[in-house]
């Protein structure tokens, strides 16, 4: 029985980049997990200590992580807060923005840790 892919996520997507192939996709989704999270404690800490070009510096580093594991919306949200780094002297003039995509990415690791747990099942 093929896997399916939460349809919170970019089902197509994926589909097109692991096809049945599972255990590629467990990899990635683990190593998302890994890198992106701890990449993640960076970015907050940089926008606490508003080191704006810090932080959009960390931000381009993860945006295309998301598409990987189906995020593909929240990589386009992403690139809005990077542009709007490019153009910002401190994060006051970025919020609420960023408030509203650390809570994204914050709801994005959930997702993605469910999925690995199905994932984990359906082998």
């Amino acid at each position: 029985m093929p896997f399916a892919f939460d349809t919170k996520l970019d089902q197509t997507f994926l589909e097109s980049l692991y096809g049945d192939d599972v255990q590629y996709a467990q990899e990635v989704f683990e190593g998302f997990l890994a890198d992106t999270k701890n990449e993640f404690e960076k970015i907050k800490s940089d926008y606490r200590q508003n080191a704006v070009k810090n932080m959009r510096q960390k931000l381009h580093k993860i945006k295309p992580t998301f598409s990987f594991v189906g995020l593909t919306a929240l990589s386009e949200k992403t690139e809005t807060i990077i542009a709007a780094c490019d153009v910002s002297a401190n994060t006051r003039e970025i919020e609420p923005a960023c408030s509203v995509l650390f809570k994204e990415i914050e709801d994005s690791f959930l997702l993605i840790e469910t999925e690995l747990i199905k994932m984990r099942n359906h082998t």
